[in-house]
């Protein structure tokens, strides 16, 4: 009998054989939302697991965008310009998540910073 289903790590794996992260959607446009971000104890810790695990270690980040099953365009950002991006959208977020019953962050890179940086 197989092991578990492992949903945790790299979405694929590019050419030079580093895991990538891909974000998908079915909707009018491209967007990368990054959800149940687990909560770490201060915004140091949260900013070094953001920074080595969660986003930068994937050295890039790609969003497609499919109609009628079919790939109709994908975009590709540095796992370093996601960091950017999404750490003052998370760093906004972390003094408060604490109190949600579901304690997790959650930020988007949306659209027009996609176009900005892809």
């Amino acid at each position: 009998m197989p092991g578990p289903t492992m949903y945790a790590g790299a979405d694929g794996i590019n050419e030079q054989g580093q895991p990538v992260e891909y974000k998908s959607t079915t909707g009018k446009k491209c967007q990368g939302s990054y959800t149940g971000i687990s909560v770490q104890k201060d915004w140091r810790e949260q900013e070094k697991y953001l920074v080595t695990e969660k986003l930068g270690k994937y050295p890039e980040h790609y969003y497609n965008r499919f109609e009628d099953g079919k790939l109709t365009e994908s975009w590709k950002l540095s796992g370093k310009k996601v960091v950017d991006i999404l750490l003052p959208k998370l760093a906004k977020k972390f003094d408060t998540v604490s109190q949600q019953k579901d304690p997790r962050l959650a930020a988007t890179v949306t659209w027009k910073e996609i176009q900005e940086y892809g």
